[in-house]
């Protein structure tokens, strides 16, 4: 799911349409949902204002643009079910929605119903009902962000679980981050993660060119950051044009856990230190710019850095600009894979030279070539 709306669909009307624009909206209102129900904003708020970097998952200027329902984590938790019937008008809605608990899929009319009343109600159960109705949804991206938001109020988990695991299979690369994200962070452990998550060869010797790119999580057996992959050969043809290009490239496991990005950064400087590659540029893709930053601490030098979708950490993940020439950051708005990260929205240091592009939700349109060609992103670097 390659579009990256510059004017998405607000609110309730988001769900009365299945165009890829609209089912992109509907996944980031609830996401928003969930991370509202996990408490995960008040996190980022309290973690990055303790690291000195305050820091916010939702910009007042991103919510005037696109309102989500504010909500405080459930004192309670509720099956989906039961939430359905709590939110009915009368008894005859109750029994209607009993019945469509059991059918598939969700009609869009009905959603759209359901997100009308958690919009007025701002309520945990209505949240429940809408995040357990979505669960049937047709399309793959708005059921893993409905899972996501489930877990954390409904009683009944399995269904969920099984959506998000069904979603780590996708060919979508945007589906499977959200749907991947979301399992690590409520099950880390899940035999499902270790297979997108591959152990990384040592790295080797050799003579690095000036440039390389990195890839983030769950993307160690993608082809775009690799040698003739779709980003890597527009970088190399139209931005740097000295991109690695040999066969022992850098590449860390992907894993999302703290140590498997520590292990990374390890494996970047090895890699640096074994090629030669003393002031090294790279552009780094979403936690790949985390694994990049603890490998900034650790005694090599960059030349510029780019970060495309980097998540904001920053009690645990910051540039050393003492070891680098030049960042700069480009991001979209309210982007989905970081709602399912619980990551702040951007960079408040203006050291990142911070580069929010017109578009929204899409985590990977940042190393999409038709993106940079529109706007111009090599003019920004």
């Amino acid at each position: 799911m390659k579009e990256a709306p510059e004017q998405p669909l607000r609110g309730p009307a988001a769900f009365e349409s299945e165009e890829p624009e609209a089912l992109q909206a509907q996944a980031a209102i609830l996401l928003s949902v969930g991370a509202e129900l996990r408490g995960d904003r008040v996190a980022v708020q309290a973690k990055s204002a303790a690291a000195a970097a305050p820091a916010d998952m939702l910009e007042t200027a991103v919510l005037d643009e696109f309102p989500i329902p504010r909500l405080a984590p459930p004192g309670r938790r509720i099956s989906g079910r039961k939430a359905l019937e709590a939110v009915a008008a009368d008894a005859a809605e109750a029994k209607a929605a009993e019945a469509e608990a059991a059918e598939a899929p969700a009609r869009p009319s009905r959603l759209a119903e359901l997100a009308e009343t958690l919009y007025e109600r701002q309520s945990a159960t209505a949240a429940a009902a809408l995040s357990h109705a979505a669960l049937r949804h047709p399309y793959e991206l708005v059921r893993v962000a409905a899972a996501n938001a489930a877990l954390a109020v409904t009683t009944e988990p399995r269904e969920p679980y099984r959506v998000l695991v069904e979603g780590t299979y996708s060919d979508d690369e945007l589906v499977r981050d959200v749907a991947a994200t979301s399992l690590a962070r409520y099950r880390p452990d899940h035999p499902r993660l270790a297979a997108l998550a591959p152990e990384p060869p040592p790295p080797g010797e050799g003579t690095a060119e000036t440039s390389t790119l990195v890839h983030g999580t769950w993307a160690a057996n993608g082809t775009w950051w690799r040698p003739a992959g779709d980003f890597w050969s527009y970088v190399d043809a139209d931005v740097w044009h000295d991109l690695y290009d040999q066969n022992d490239f850098y590449k860390w496991s992907g894993g999302y856990s703290d140590g498997a990005r520590d292990q990374g950064a390890d494996l970047l400087v090895t890699w640096m230190n074994n090629h030669g590659a003393a002031g090294l540029s790279l552009m780094a893709h979403s936690h790949g710019a985390s694994v990049t930053m603890l490998a900034s601490w650790r005694g090599v030098n960059f030349g510029r850095v780019v970060f495309l979708s980097a998540p904001v950490h920053p009690a645990k993940y910051k540039m050393n600009f003492a070891a680098v020439q030049r960042v700069v950051s480009f991001r979209v708005k309210l982007d989905l894979v970081l709602l399912a990260d619980g990551s702040g929205s951007k960079f408040s240091d203006p050291r990142y030279n911070e580069n929010v592009l017109p578009i929204w939700f899409n985590h990977s349109a940042t190393h999409d070539p038709d993106i940079w060609r529109r706007y111009d992103l090599r003019s920004k670097l």
